[in-house]
């Protein structure tokens, strides 16, 4: 991810590395920025699902994702703030950690430690009490079939609804402030 932000300049607001998939929020720059972003997507997954077949030996052995990345772009502060949240709560709600900075993955851990090396900063601040908010995301044992209301938004089979923006489970973001 470091060496990709660097090589096609993009802005990684927001990571989380899980075991199967990752999430990201990247700033889309004016100009090219969506070609950009597009071209350090492509070349992440490549790179991503050629260590994976070698590690693995699994080389021509079918795909290593199931489909291609998803993004939606979020045009407004809320559902900036929504996604990162959505993002960088997702280990502590699959139960993985007692505390999102726990993950060692994370642009949140990133953020807190001082030493940025991937996460750049977003176009909107984030609040004083924003570890608590994501801290607050309620687990994956605190979901009630499948559909989960929490401060207005609700969650069903992995789709987030709020302010009119769809963030579908294993989506990057993309904020465009010209949308």
């Amino acid at each position: 991810m470091e060496e990709g932000r660097a090589r096609y300049d993009v802005r990684i607001c927001g990571y989380c590395i899980m075991e199967t998939h990752w999430h990201q929020a990247i700033w889309i720059r004016e100009g090219n920025g969506s070609s950009a972003a597009i071209g350090y997507l492509r070349r992440l997954s490549a790179r991503h699902a050629l260590g994976f077949r070698g590690a693995s030996k699994t080389r021509g052995e079918g795909h290593v994702y199931q489909d291609r990345y998803k993004a939606k772009p979020v045009d407004d502060d809320l559902g900036y703030l929504s996604l990162l949240r959505y993002i960088e709560a997702n280990p502590l709600v699959a139960g993985l950690v007692d505390r999102a900075e726990q993950w060692q993955w994370s642009s949140l851990t990133e953020r807190l430690s001082g030493r940025r090396r991937i996460v750049d900063e977003g176009p909107v601040p984030l609040p004083n009490d924003w570890l608590e908010i994501v801290n607050a995301a309620p687990r994956c044992d605190d979901v009630r079939g499948g559909t989960e209301v929490r401060g207005g938004t609700e969650v069903r089979g992995g789709t987030e609804v709020r302010a009119g923006t769809e963030v579908p489970s294993g989506v990057g973001g993309v904020y465009n402030p010209l949308l």
